[in-house]
């Protein structure tokens, strides 16, 4: 696997995205909870992956 961060950073957006609407008329606490992480590590992770490594040119 090349970029395990982009792969596991984009399936948590996808994962947010999909379960956004249920999660939040089910409980908004926990919701915005799962909203923070989720979010969080997806955004960690394609951020991560877009920066440029010292040991490539």
């Amino acid at each position: 696997m090349k970029n395990p961060f982009l792969i596991t950073g984009v399936l948590s957006i996808a994962l947010w995205v999909t379960i956004r609407e249920q999660a939040f008329e089910a409980d908004p606490f926990l919701a915005s909870i799962a909203t923070v992480l989720l979010l969080g590590y997806g955004l960690f992770g394609v951020f991560s992956s877009l920066r440029k490594k010292p040991d490539q040119e």
